[in-house]
């Protein structure tokens, strides 16, 4: 569990009980540079935050490999076997066994602590009484607002089939499905977009004085599909650099069916990337959005430290599942390879002061009972 890898820092844990704050990264996947993944991306307020004293759990897999069934298991405490969400248009609020019990905010709001949240931390549905984004689960909840759009001059889509606003040849590997497959710069700068908005609302919460401890929960929504973010962010990165890592073309070839036949093919998105040469540009388009998330979370680090609070607050940096950027000749997540289901966890303890890393498979189910215990509550009996 989790929890074994903390026990030698839960010593410092000090009265009044520690708050936690506990950041949510949609999409993010091991490239970020704290994990290895790749040699260009720049993350320097994750690497500054982990060298201060963090552990950075090398071996962290979702409880599934995408955003519903693994943020489902890890706010209730169930597995997708148990609870049966095993997928994004099955809201765990209809589940049977989750209605049952406490989902991990409600469990430290009904234990003394003050539960607040804004971005995407439950997974979305729409209900006949509007969005379900699990607004009830918190004492506090502040609605995510729209960002300032993309440049449409600008933007790279395989669903629209554009290079740079621009038609590209005729292709039969546009056909929509999940979310835009597409990049491209935002209208206007940092401080319009979406998640900047979330993390400036975070940086202000953290400067007040609270009554209760908190259990503050905060989504940031990129890299996320569509890879729209300020041009300052791919800035960072050469346009001609070579990005993209050796892909096996032949690496589908082994995975039969019973009847001896290849299982998988090569996904619509990679078949357009590959035809159009945009290996490079789509991953180029991930690492400024990796970087983009790091600054978002770099203005929340930032006011903890100047905060009340930097030296009784627990601090989690997850991501919810991994993500394809060409592996098994494919994008995006949902499968049960490691590069859909390892997640980005980083864990600061109060009294920390050097970086640790952990090599033991954990597992987000973790989460729940983990930061209970670790908050000294009363230990939850389902």
């Amino acid at each position: 569990m989790l929890l074994i890898s903390l026990q030698g820092v839960i010593a410092a844990q000090q009265a009044p009980p520690p708050n936690v704050l506990f950041v949510a990264i949609d999409d993010l996947n091991d490239w970020v540079s704290l994990f290895g993944g790749h040699p260009a991306a720049k993350t320097p307020h994750l690497d500054h935050f982990a060298s201060d004293g963090a552990i950075v759990f090398q071996n962290a897999h979702g409880a599934g490999s995408i955003c519903g069934p693994s943020r489902s298991a890890m706010l209730s405490g169930f597995m997708p076997s148990r609870s049966g969400v095993y997928g994004n248009s099955q809201n765990m609020r209809e589940a049977p066994l989750i209605q049952r019990h406490a989902t991990l905010p409600e469990y430290f709001s009904k234990h003394g602590y003050l539960s607040l949240s804004m971005g995407k931390i439950f997974h979305k549905h729409s209900t006949a009484n509007g969005t379900d984004a699990g607004q009830w689960a918190f004492d506090i909840y502040n609605p995510t607002g729209s960002g300032s759009g993309v440049d449409r001059a600008k933007v790279t889509s395989r669903n629209k089939n554009l290079i740079d606003g621009k038609p590209a040849s005729p292709s039969k590997h546009t056909k929509t499905g999940g979310s835009e497959f597409a990049w491209g710069p935002t209208a206007q700068g940092m401080e319009g977009t979406k998640d900047y908005k979330t993390a400036a609302w975070a940086a202000e919460q953290l400067q007040n004085s609270f009554e209760k401890p908190f259990f503050m929960a905060i989504g940031l929504s990129r890299p996320h599909l569509p890879f729209y973010v300020p041009q300052e962010f791919f800035d960072l990165y050469d346009p001609k650099g070579k990005y993209m890592p050796p892909i096996r073309e032949d690496d589908l070839e082994d995975i039969l069916t019973p009847k001896g036949k290849q299982k998988f093919r090569a996904s619509a998105d990679y078949l357009w990337l590959k035809e159009n040469d945009l290996f490079d540009e789509a991953a180029r388009a991930y690492l400024a959005a990796c970087s983009y998330a790091d600054a978002c979370l770099g203005v929340i680090f930032e006011s903890l430290k100047k905060s009340p609070h930097h030296a009784n607050t627990i601090v989690i940096i997850w991501g919810d599942h991994g993500w394809h950027l060409g592996e098994k000749l494919r994008y995006r997540k949902g499968t049960g390879w490691s590069e859909s289901t390892r997640m980005p966890l980083v864990v600061r303890m109060p009294g920390m002061s050097q970086r640790q890393d952990c090599t033991r498979l954990v597992n987000m189910i973790d989460f729940y009972p983990t930061l209970i215990d670790l908050c000294g509550l009363q230990k939850n009996q389902s």
